[in-house]
């Protein structure tokens, strides 16, 4: 009897109220972007934006198995169902995350530390999407 190996890939995920920023750390693949906002939007939108980008570049990517970490307990609790989303302007990017979500064969969110999300160095760091094309 052969057992399958599953490969799951961590996505990073960070956003602000003008960027958003994404990590994809696999073995079979490596991912880095930042992407400027066309409005300036609320901190948790920022979240959900960058959570979105990720889950998009990891769907074209045809990644099947992820684990998406992020260091906004709001946005880790209401994608596992913990929290409800209470604001009208989340709850559309919520839905729209989700059914991204659901489209995986295995998807886990998992809240990590500031200091450990990947994403969140490049938004702290200030890179640029030229330098990211550079390291990409």
């Amino acid at each position: 009897m052969t057992m399958e190996s599953i490969i799951v890939t961590k996505i990073y995920f960070d956003g602000s109220t003008t960027q958003t920023a994404c990590v994809i750390a696999g073995k079979r693949t490596n991912s880095l972007e930042i992407k400027l906002l066309e409005r300036k939007v609320t901190s948790n939108e920022g979240e959900y934006y960058a959570l979105i980008r990720a889950l998009v570049r990891a769907k074209k990517r045809r990644l099947t198995s992820i684990q998406v970490l992020g260091d906004s307990e709001l946005i880790i609790r209401q994608m596992n169902g913990v929290y409800r989303v209470k604001k009208k302007e989340l709850e559309t990017l919520c839905k729209y995350a989700q059914a991204l979500a659901s489209d995986f064969k295995s998807i886990t969110f998992t809240w990590v530390s500031r200091n450990d999300n990947l994403a969140g160095h490049l938004l702290e760091r200030n890179v640029t999407s030229k330098e990211i094309k550079l390291l990409d």
